[in-house]
């Protein structure tokens, strides 16, 4: 297998693009709307995202989003500012941006990135000179090679366009890749939408909506815990059926199948076509190559795990309590499973133990030779 390529998103990833944004204010307003810079943070960042689109595509001019975003983001919160003076605020931020450096723990982070990874590459949206000034700040040639450093107006595409994410790759060889990034609807969904791992840098603690990272952290020494974790341990995740995968499904084999304890993968996808509606088959993967193959049960309110298979070659790795995770947190993210269900044949004690292990036990309903595990969550 293929070692992962590790890309960064820059802003609020590699370093916490609030500290800036702090001293600029404290400059700006002296002692005053202290109670209110959190708020003024949030707000600013929120309305740059609104015509940051807008003004690297030419559709306006780069002084007029500075103006939009300060302005705007500072009256959301009770403060007003004319716009000459926005423009006054953006050359205070602008230059302590100028002198950002990565924490202790960002660059132990990077450290494990470089040593126990393919590569390390940077993908941001923004201007040359500003992107690369950043980049020079916090000293990211110690890194990443500059082929591995995709910058939005160098490359002529934006985060999340798939684009910018297959150059990346590209450049990095063809193998697999993660994404680390704070935004989840350009950094995140634009990796996953290519098929790459990702983890959601979630400094201020948001709400991921409806994109679901691969992994989600809240601080840079959780992001370096996971980076260690995943380098000891390749990442799990569960992919949707496609066309790309879907005949890899057809050729999993497990040695339960051949005592009628699992049903054939060709039954199960036959089964989920037929019944779209309330079934949801997935791949399991470990990194890129997949492993084994689950289909779940959505209807009346009736979530069941109803069948799960790890392959042959890949068994007593630990996949299969790590992929049992994943769907207990897809039911409950996706339908608020406060039960989730797994029909188990009565004679086979081995899957009644291994279900018991993951935190499951035994009910009273018996149906056709199946004893149903109960899940029951809070």
């Amino acid at each position: 297998m293929d070692k992962l390529t590790i890309f960064f998103d820059l802003d609020d990833t590699l370093y916490d693009r609030r500290i800036p944004y702090e001293r600029a204010f404290y400059q700006f307003f002296g002692g005053a709307y202290t109670e209110k810079l959190p708020q003024a943070f949030n707000a600013v960042i929120h309305r740059g995202y609104e015509v940051f689109t807008a003004a690297h595509t030419g559709r306006i001019t780069m002084e007029a989003m500075h103006i939009y975003r300060h302005q705007t983001g500072l009256a959301d919160v009770g403060i007003s500012i004319t716009p000459d003076e926005a423009l006054r605020f953006q050359s205070l931020y602008a230059e302590q941006q100028r002198h950002i450096t990565l924490s202790d723990t960002m660059c132990r982070v990077l450290d494990v990135c470089k040593n126990r990874f393919a590569a390390v590459g940077v993908i941001t949206n923004g201007g040359v000179a500003s992107q690369t000034g950043k980049l020079k700040s916090l000293g990211m040639e110690r890194w990443v090679p500059a082929q591995l450093v995709f910058i939005s107006d160098a490359v002529g595409v934006m985060k999340p366009a798939p684009e910018i994410f297959r150059m990346a790759q590209k450049a990095a060889g063809g193998g697999p890749c993660l994404f680390v990034g704070d935004s989840c609807t350009q950094d995140i969904a634009g990796a996953a939408a290519c098929g790459w791992q990702t983890i959601w840098m979630n400094r201020r603690g948001e709400a991921p909506g409806d994109i679901c990272p691969s992994c989600t952290v809240t601080s840079e020494k959780a992001l370096l815990d996971c980076l260690q974790t995943i380098a000891d341990n390749p990442m799990i995740e569960l992919r949707a059926i496609s066309e790309d995968n879907f005949r890899e499904c057809l050729l999993l084999r497990a040695s339960v199948e051949n005592e009628d304890f699992v049903d054939p993968v060709t039954y199960s996808l036959a089964e989920a076509w037929v019944y779209y509606q309330d079934t949801r088959p997935f791949a399991i993967y470990s990194d890129d190559t997949i492993v084994g193959f689950v289909s779940m049960y959505v209807g009346e309110d009736n979530y069941q795990i109803i069948n799960f298979l790890i392959d042959d070659a890949f068994q007593r790795k630990g996949y299969g309590s790590k992929a049992v995770k994943l769907c207990i947190e897809y039911l409950q993210r996706e339908f608020s499973a406060c039960r989730i269900s797994a029909p188990v044949k009565m004679e086979h004690i081995a899957a009644q133990e291994f279900w018991i292990k993951q935190g499951f036990c035994l009910s009273d309903t018996i149906e056709d030779g199946y004893v149903f595990m109960r899940l029951f969550l809070t």
